[in-house]
């Protein structure tokens, strides 16, 4: 049952608090006055979709917590949304996801309102409905349909290869040769990279190879002509100073380094530049890039796909068994998929004689006596959702033939047939809350239509936004939405009436702005007998 609602900075709210009671709660207001604030922030707590749009023009956050009592325990729920988009939500002070309220809501609040009218004029939705009225698990349905889907396409994928078998294996083996005269290895394009750059460099190192020569080794007064003079320098005088004989020593050693270091870069410099390597180095990479745009990759990956291309080409002589083995694997899901099509056929073909039942005589409670709701099963092709297609159809008049609601239905008659049906699809257990779904109604009806509202909420918690004086007059708790402007500002307050309260407002619901005596009068008397009622 909801206890408390309370509402901050939302819409044209700035702030309020409502405490419901048991039985019928309605709420009443001109049209503009905001009575919708309450179904936004019951459809926040809910899990509904937040929007920044909500947030009350200067304020920086927006604020709703109701407070729900189930089996002797209280649960709050809160939740915040700011202006800048962010948002919050707790359950009984711990943080929850909105997927926690979307999954617990539910069990706390059936909305019904008259945007669900078009669910009824929509056949696609009545198939839904009768799921949920007779609980069916759809969900073997769905993932037997999802593997057929996925067979099918298995097996239609072997087909087209079977079919195209000799000219798949002729381009594998096109593919594979090509390779195969490639003789990619691994680090080979590294390499060939390296070798172009000293190819395109030749003459350039060749000629720092003859300068570094001459001034290492063949040219006068070269570093080893100096280094050997310097040798000769020491040993005259090693006999004098011992250490000297150890430095002639590390001087020979370098002096020998750099005669090899010499005869080396000769070597170089007499290299003469190779135009033809050059060129087939060029060739050899540009093969490599050709193959490797060829099949997406980077060189180094040619080995890879190389694998891949003879893998798929040895499986080729087993594709007629895997096709074989998809044609059996795509019979076996069908079976499946047939099966929990008929189960599900059979369940909504006595779903629907029950619904069928139960809402004829919820219709005659609600001044339809003569009314006749057929929900037409009809078998079709099996599909997602099994073999069935469901349209609810209605017979309002005796011995009219039940059709569409769409082609048939009023809009008094529509409110009721959607009354009738939230009674039997929802909840059992959560308080109903019915957004203006007396539209199209009035005189008799609209007492047939209240005195059902009166029964329903001594079973349980009711709240009604009406423009009904039938169904205000019955209520155990009357709330008024009113809007004034202050300031500059518009403020829109919701408040319970007293007697006197109830007294005028179910006046105006009957005549409008301009009360004369003799409506409040009668406002007095209907409220004092439908309390008799009641």
């Amino acid at each position: 049952m909801l206890r408390e609602l309370r509402v901050q900075n939302l819409a044209v709210v700035e702030s309020c608090t409502v405490r419901f009671t048991e039985g019928l709660n309605v709420i009443s207001g001109e049209t503009g006055a905001g009575k919708s604030v309450v179904l936004g922030a019951l459809g926040l707590v809910l899990g509904g979709r937040a929007s920044t749009d909500m947030v009350r023009s200067g304020a920086r956050v927006a604020e709703v917590s109701a407070l729900f009592e189930r089996d002797g325990e209280q649960l709050e729920v809160r939740r915040t949304v700011s202006a800048r988009g962010s948002g919050h939500s707790t359950l009984n002070g711990r943080s929850s996801t909105l997927g926690e309220l979307q999954e617990l809501g539910p069990s706390l609040l059936c909305i019904t309102g008259q945007h669900d009218q078009r669910v009824l004029l929509d056949p696609d939705q009545h198939r839904p409905l009768l799921d949920d009225f007779a609980a069916l698990d759809t969900g073997p349905m769905r993932s037997a349909w999802e593997l057929l889907l996925s067979a099918r396409a298995a097996l239609s994928r072997l087909s087209f290869a079977s079919n195209n078998l000799a000219e798949r294996e002729l381009f594998l083996r096109y593919q594979l040769q090509e390779l195969e005269s490639l003789a990619f290895e691994a680090g080979e394009e590294e390499a060939l990279g390296r070798e172009r750059e000293l190819l395109r460099h030749a003459v350039e190192l060749r000629e720092a190879a003859r300068g570094a020569e001459s001034e290492l080794y063949s040219e006068e007064n070269s570093a080893l002509d100096r280094l050997s003079r310097a040798r000769s320098l020491l040993e005259r005088v090693s006999h004098l100073e011992p250490a000297h004989l150890e430095r002639v020593g590390r001087l020979t050693a370098v002096i020998a380094e750099v005669e090899e270091l010499g005869r080396e870069l000769q070597v170089g410099s007499q290299s003469a530049p190779n135009p033809r390597r050059l060129d087939a180095v060029e060739e050899r990479l540009a093969e490599i890039a050709r193959l490797g745009r060829k099949h997406g990759c980077e060189a180094p990956q040619l080995l890879g796909v190389y694998e891949r291309l003879q893998v798929e080409l040895d499986g080729l002589g087993d594709v007629e068994a895997q096709q074989a083995r998809a044609q059996a694997a795509m019979e076996l899901a069908e079976r499946n998929a047939v099966h929990e099509g008929e189960r599900l056929h059979e369940q909504r073909v006595k779903a629907a004689k029950r619904l069928d039942g139960l809402l004829r005589t919820e219709l005659e409670r609600l001044a339809m006596p003569h009314a006749c709701v057929r929900t037409h099963v009809e078998r079709k092709e099996l599909g997602p959702h099994g073999f069935c297609e469901v349209e609810l159809r209605l017979s309002a008049n005796l011995g009219e033939p039940p059709r569409a609601l769409h082609r048939v239905a009023s809009g008094g008659e529509l409110s009721r047939v959607l009354f009738a049906l939230r009674l039997q699809v929802g909840c059992p257990d959560a308080t109903l809350v019915f957004d203006e779904i007396d539209t199209g109604i009035g005189g008799r009806t609209a007492e047939e239509v209240g005195a059902r509202v009166a029964t329903l909420a001594r079973e349980r918690q009711l709240l009604c936004i009406s423009h009904l004086p039938q169904i205000a007059s019955l209520a155990d708790a009357h709330f008024v939405v009113r809007k004034a402007v202050r300031g500059g500002r518009t403020f829109s307050t919701i408040r319970v009436l007293n007697e006197a309260g109830r007294i005028e407002e179910v006046a105006r619901m009957i005549g409008g702005s301009t009360l004369e005596r003799a409506t409040r009068d009668y406002a007095r008397r209907l409220i004092r007998a439908y309390a008799r009622v009641a």
